[in-house]
């Protein structure tokens, strides 16, 4: 699970929200900007109630994403914020396919050093 303070507090999550750069695939949409400071890389999954009635669900496709980031922490450029949100044919995925996914948005958004 990634680390508290690697996560975005709802203040950073809606500025990033704000002003963002989006990118899309067919089983994401990846919002990400720079953060000011010297912040770590930090990092959110949104699943949203449409997506996954079920909380277990939501949970599990969460905790998912978060095991991608702390895999990945080392390698990804610090001072950005990135926001992930899931769609609905993402619950097909598999975790490495989802994570592989997640991984193509971040090195086309140069997010990956």
């Amino acid at each position: 699970m990634l680390k508290k303070k690697k996560r975005l507090t709802t203040k950073d999550f809606n500025g990033v929200f704000r002003e963002s750069r989006v990118l899309h695939s067919k089983y994401l949409t990846l919002r990400y900007s720079r953060v000011t400071g010297t912040a770590p890389f930090l990092g959110s999954i949104v699943v949203s109630k449409k997506i996954a009635n079920s909380a277990v669900l939501r949970n599990k496709f969460r905790r998912i994403g978060y095991i991608f980031f702390e895999r990945i922490s080392n390698t990804l450029k610090q001072n950005t914020a990135c926001i992930f949100f899931l769609k609905k044919d993402a619950m097909t995925l598999s975790e490495v396919d989802l994570s592989s996914e997640m991984r193509i948005l971040l090195e086309k958004a140069g997010l990956v050093a």
